[in-house]
């Protein structure tokens, strides 16, 4: 679960930085302007934070591209031992264990926050 939310705080911060460089130079970023608001911030210390996150921005791209990396690295590796733990099961077995997963998908669908949302609940508020 930790590792899950230092990657989304991760990508947060990684798009808020991508979102700084494509702001044109004249034209601070929305955050640092809400920042500088806040805050008081001066013109020197709004060019600063501005250039810090600019700085910063080709480690964040790094680190995302590195996320990106792990997951399918770790999407291959679970479809490979699926795939070895299923040559060693019989038939009758495969079949088992593949109802055995549509049933959980199915359940799934139906917890709060889990699964794809079906229209019966489109209205309601989704908590990430």
């Amino acid at each position: 679960m930790r590792k899950h939310v230092v990657a989304i705080m991760s990508i947060l911060l990684a798009s808020t930085v991508a979102a700084t460089a494509s702001a044109e130079p004249d034209r601070p970023d929305v955050n640092i302007e809400r920042m500088a608001s806040r805050l008081g911030l001066d013109d020197t210390q709004k060019q600063a934070i501005e250039n810090i996150h600019l700085a910063a921005q080709p480690e964040f791209e790094a680190l995302q591209e590195k996320m990106k990396e792990n997951h399918e690295a770790r999407k291959a590796l679970a479809d490979r031992v699926r795939s070895e733990v299923e040559a060693v099961l019989t038939d009758e077995q495969r079949s088992q264990l593949e109802e055995e997963r549509a049933n959980r998908d199915e359940q799934r669908k139906h917890r709060p926050g889990m699964g794809k949302r079906d229209n019966k609940n489109a209205d309601r508020p989704q908590i990430n």
